[in-house]
């Protein structure tokens, strides 16, 4: 009777507490209110749509060059213009990628050269050579750091 009672109270608790994550973890990255903060369309690079079925508010949340989400409001005209370019950009770089797969399949393999026709010995260089001055192990970077030679 005891055992069943404490095995009862058990399931009951580990319900609970996954019950309680579960639902904190999906409300943790949804807007509460729309951004007041306007930028430039051409700053903006992805976008996400939330919806108020697991949110609050129905939401457009928008990735900027620097990293920032800003949330807007689906219904506003400068979201829907945001949520286009962005669209527009994804499709032009899929076309880039698959016009440079095509370019790279009719090209026929370059033909090898022989070991003695590609390097002479006149032509070949000692890479210590071209950093040996006095200065080389004393120039620094913007930040007053060594640049590395």
């Amino acid at each position: 009777m005891q055992f069943g009672l404490v095995l009862a109270a058990l399931l009951c608790l580990t319900t609970w507490v996954t019950f309680a994550n579960a639902t904190q973890g999906s409300t943790r990255n949804c807007c509460l209110g729309y951004s007041k903060t306007t930028v430039p369309i051409k700053r903006i690079v992805n976008y996400t749509i939330q919806l108020d079925e697991v949110c609050p508010i129905k939401a457009v949340l928008l990735r900027t060059v620097r990293g920032n989400t800003l949330c807007w409001d689906p219904d506003k005209r400068l979201t829907k213009r945001a949520m286009e370019k962005v669209d527009k950009d994804r499709k032009a770089l899929l076309e880039m990628r698959q016009n440079e797969e095509g370019s790279t399949n009719d090209m026929t393999p370059a033909a090898s050269m022989t070991p003695a026709a590609s390097m002479t010995p006149a032509a070949s260089m000692t890479p210590a050579a071209s950093m040996t001055s006095k200065n080389a192990s004393k120039r620094r970077g913007r930040k007053g750091q060594r640049k590395c030679a």
